[in-house]
Protein backbone atom coordinates (compact mmCIF):
# COMPACT_ATOMS: atom_id res chain seq x y z
CA UNK A 1 0.00 0.00 0.00
CA UNK A 2 1.44 3.44 -1.12
CA UNK A 3 2.00 6.02 1.59
CA UNK A 4 1.22 9.70 0.53
CA UNK A 5 2.46 13.13 1.63
CA UNK A 6 0.34 15.87 2.67
CA UNK A 7 -0.20 19.20 3.63
CA UNK A 8 -3.35 19.13 5.93
CA UNK A 9 -4.13 16.06 5.21
CA UNK A 10 -4.30 16.30 1.39
CA UNK A 11 -2.43 14.90 -0.89
CA UNK A 12 -1.17 17.67 -3.26
CA UNK A 13 0.42 17.56 -7.28
CA UNK A 14 3.25 19.25 -6.18
CA UNK A 15 4.23 16.37 -3.41
CA UNK A 16 2.96 13.54 -6.13
CA UNK A 17 5.27 15.50 -8.93
CA UNK A 18 7.89 15.13 -6.49
CA UNK A 19 7.75 11.84 -5.09
CA UNK A 20 6.90 10.49 -9.08
CA UNK A 21 10.37 12.30 -10.29
CA UNK A 22 12.48 10.85 -7.33
CA UNK A 23 11.31 7.64 -8.23
CA UNK A 24 11.98 8.13 -12.03
CA UNK A 25 15.67 8.92 -10.70
CA UNK A 26 15.87 6.23 -8.94
CA UNK A 27 15.19 3.65 -11.57
CA UNK A 28 16.98 5.60 -13.90
CA UNK A 29 20.36 5.40 -11.66
CA UNK A 30 19.51 1.14 -11.10
CA UNK A 31 19.37 0.51 -15.21
CA UNK A 32 22.54 2.53 -15.31
CA UNK A 33 24.65 0.75 -12.94
CA UNK A 34 23.10 -2.38 -14.61
CA UNK A 35 24.27 -1.23 -17.53
CA UNK A 36 27.66 -1.08 -15.77
CA UNK A 37 27.71 -4.32 -14.31
CA UNK A 38 26.97 -6.10 -17.88
CA UNK A 39 29.51 -3.93 -19.82
CA UNK A 40 32.20 -5.50 -16.92
CA UNK A 41 32.05 -9.01 -18.37
CA UNK A 42 33.49 -10.03 -21.64
CA UNK A 43 30.87 -11.79 -23.47
CA UNK A 44 28.90 -10.73 -26.79
CA UNK A 45 25.04 -11.82 -25.03
CA UNK A 46 26.89 -9.23 -21.76
CA UNK A 47 27.46 -6.53 -23.23
CA UNK A 48 24.17 -6.73 -25.45
CA UNK A 49 22.26 -6.81 -22.44
CA UNK A 50 24.86 -3.95 -20.87
CA UNK A 51 22.94 -1.54 -24.35
CA UNK A 52 19.48 -2.55 -23.23
CA UNK A 53 19.84 -1.42 -19.77
CA UNK A 54 21.68 1.34 -21.00
CA UNK A 55 18.64 2.19 -23.31
CA UNK A 56 16.43 1.71 -20.56
CA UNK A 57 18.59 4.37 -18.38
CA UNK A 58 18.00 6.58 -21.52
CA UNK A 59 14.27 5.96 -21.71
CA UNK A 60 13.78 6.58 -17.55
CA UNK A 61 15.40 9.68 -18.46
CA UNK A 62 13.61 11.13 -21.27
CA UNK A 63 10.63 10.37 -18.83
CA UNK A 64 11.69 12.35 -16.16
CA UNK A 65 12.40 15.16 -19.03
CA UNK A 66 9.11 14.93 -20.64
CA UNK A 67 7.68 15.76 -17.30
CA UNK A 68 9.57 18.35 -15.97
CA UNK A 69 7.99 19.89 -19.28
CA UNK A 70 4.71 19.47 -18.66
CA UNK A 71 5.21 20.68 -15.05
CA UNK A 72 7.21 23.94 -16.03
CA UNK A 73 3.92 23.90 -18.65
CA UNK A 74 1.59 23.77 -16.06
CA UNK A 75 3.00 26.67 -14.07
CA UNK A 76 2.40 29.06 -16.75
Amino acid sequence: MARYETQGGMVTPGLLYKRITENLRVVQEDCAMMAHFYNTEPSFKDKDMSRKWLMASEMFKKIQHTMMMLEVGRAH
